[in-house]
């Protein structure tokens, strides 16, 4: 009869102990996937972060370069946030970082701006963007972009400091 018990009891089906300890194993596992899911996420959203300030960095450098290259001459640098050239067609422009933090060129003629970063990335340093030496041969401009991404803040947000030395030809 007790062997008849024991095999009835067997048969019912699981204890309430045996639940408890499978319902804390999901739990578990299913608290290490979330965590899981959300540092990949934060860690997609810092790398994309990344990759919009570098594009916009690598895009205002080449694009001063390019326009730096192909002037006739190297005005000089009115202030650090400020740099002056004349351009192939005997026009005087400047590229100016302004206090709304986007990096501009304009030209005296017209004062229409166009920015040549994107609205999402921020100039955090413009104190020393630009160092020219216009008194060595051939004339030199040392460039250096410090910027952010202005749509994400805090861990998943990203910041790049970027420089480069032009040297002008000499005509």
């Amino acid at each position: 009869m007790i062997n008849n018990f024991r095999k009835s009891k067997q048969a019912n089906g699981f204890t309430l102990v045996e639940m408890l300890v499978v319902i804390l194993i999901f739990a578990i596992i299913g608290t290490l996937a979330t965590q899981t899911l959300v540092l990949s996420l934060k860690a997609s959203r810092k790398s994309e972060s990344l990759v919009r300030v570098k594009q916009s960095v690598e895009y205002s450098l080449s694009f001063m370069e390019r326009a730096l290259r192909t002037s006739k001459e190297l005005v000089g640098c009115t202030s650090p946030t400020t740099l002056q050239f004349l351009d192939s067609s005997d026009e005087i422009k400047y590229f100016h970082c302004d206090g709304t933090n986007q990096l501009i060129e304009t030209d005296y003629a017209t004062t229409t701006p166009t920015q040549i970063t994107s609205p999402d990335v921020h100039i955090t340093n413009c104190a020393s963007m630009f160092i020219c030496d216009i008194t060595s041969t051939p004339d030199s401009v040392n460039i250096t972009i410090e910027a952010e991404d202005a749509t994400v803040t805090g861990a998943e947000g990203a910041y790049v400091n970027s420089s480069t030395r032009i040297l002008m030809r000499n005509y």
